[in-house]
């Protein structure tokens, strides 16, 4: 083999080797491209469809709202004996922020004074249409009970008594939603004596389980 071609030989060798080379470079490179491709589409499909779910998640309605819109006391007396004599009524409105109708079939209130539950009275059924606020019947209760109360708690009935104005706690078991709401520390005022009572300040009660 003469020189020219040797180094024709040599010449066309490194030639392939480096369009090898530079086809290989091109092939990682579109790789490259494709990987970072799909990763820009899977962040556009995660902003698209993710965000919005977020916002609906976040904006997802709450369930019932229960208000004690009104109370008011007949008859409030401890005796000498213990014996707590009350007559009371409360009024309750129920706010649906669902777009379906809400039955309530079974359901209870539970009024209780300083720690002491006085009794409970079975709510007549109701049923809240679609977006809307409803006014139930006023709940009595009624009745005495003997309770043994501290110090502190006495102190605190004797300060009532003077003010006229008694806190209560009122408490809803629906029993066909699983779920109890709250209403404490309602300052119900007296209306008994024929004097001009303190208008009662509307009150919105919480579930138990800290969902609203």
């Amino acid at each position: 083999m003469t020189y020219k071609s040797l180094e024709e030989a040599v010449s066309c060798t490194q030639t392939d080797q480096i369009e090898e080379a530079s086809c290989t470079e091109t092939q990682q490179s579109s790789k490259i491209e494709e990987v970072c491709g799909a990763i820009l589409l899977l962040l556009v499909l995660v902003l698209f469809i993710g965000i919005p779910n977020i916002v609906t998640f976040n904006s997802e309605p709450p369930r019932t709202k229960f208000t004690i819109a009104d109370a008011s006391i007949v008859h409030f007396n401890l005796a000498s004996n213990n014996t707590l004599y009350y007559n009371f009524r409360v009024t309750i409105a129920a706010k649906n922020f669902q777009n379906y109708i809400k039955s309530y079939d079974k359901a209870t209130a539970i009024a209780s004074y300083k720690d002491n539950q006085l009794t409970s009275v079975k709510m007549a059924p109701f049923k809240l249409s679609s977006k809307n606020t409803v006014r139930l019947e006023p709940i009595v209760f009624e009745g005495n009970n003997v309770m043994i109360l501290e110090p502190q708690q006495l102190a605190k009935y004797n300060k009532e008594t003077q003010l006229e104005i008694y806190n209560l706690d009122v408490d809803l078991d629906l029993d066909c939603y699983k779920v109890y709401i709250h209403c404490p520390s309602l300052r119900v005022p007296l209306i008994s004596n024929g004097k001009v009572a303190p208008t009662f300040n509307s009150t919105t009660c919480s579930y138990k389980d800290d969902r609203w």
